[in-house]
């Protein structure tokens, strides 16, 4: 299932995509299909990339160099790549630290997008969850692309379809208005009292 910035593309949203991410079940076993298939592992060290806390329980690869990737004087390669797209690194991303419902990931075959209720949901646990003040500003970042660039979320009938009440809740708030980092405490007690009172976990 394609994540991040790739996700987002596919629902109008205009940003550029950096790794290609893609939500997984298990990661390990994601990438030796890909190994198996012309894929290598790359590390991803702290001073590499801008937030770590995302890549935290990822694993990197990017496209083993072949003959079709010599480049020529105007850096592209024989099958028309640039060489910084030759090298776009695929990020896996464990879906159950994503709070995306693994079941998804077998029965939407047909689709690699996520469905746009069930991304909106995750990125918002995701975000309650953060660690990391990049991390906190990434996520609010996706969020904030869904709102301005896909019309269809700010309609009533999207709220009804959102995983849970308090996904519910603040998806009407950030319509009103932003969300503010300081005010993702308020949120993890009301995602905690619904957690309770419906005798329900959080994917």
């Amino acid at each position: 299932m394609t994540w991040g910035e790739s996700a987002l593309r596919a629902y109008g949203v205009r940003t550029i995509v950096f790794d290609t991410m893609i939500l997984v079940d298990t990661p390990e076993l994601a990438s030796k299909e890909l190994e198996r298939n012309g894929f290598h592992r790359i590390a991803t060290d702290e001073q590499d990339v801008d937030n770590p806390e995302l890549y935290k329980d990822a694993i990197r690869l990017v496209r083993s160099r072949s003959q079709d990737d010599t480049t020529d004087g105007a850096g592209h390669t024989a099958n028309g790549m640039s060489v910084s797209n030759a090298a776009q690194a695929v990020a896996l991303l464990p879906a159950a630290v994503w709070h995306f419902p693994i079941s998804l990931l077998t029965t939407n075959k047909q689709s690699m997008c996520p469905p746009l209720h069930e991304m909106v949901s995750s990125l918002t646990d995701t975000w309650l969850d953060a660690k990391t003040l990049p991390q906190i500003c990434q996520l609010r970042t996706y969020l904030s692309y869904v709102k301005a660039y896909v019309p269809v979320t700010l309609e009533s009938s999207f709220v009804g379809t959102l995983r849970h009440q308090y996904h519910q809740d603040f998806w009407k708030a950030y319509q009103e208005g932003d969300i503010k980092p300081r005010q993702r405490s308020y949120w993890c007690a009301k995602r905690a009292t619904c957690m309770e009172a419906g005798r329900i976990s959080v994917v």
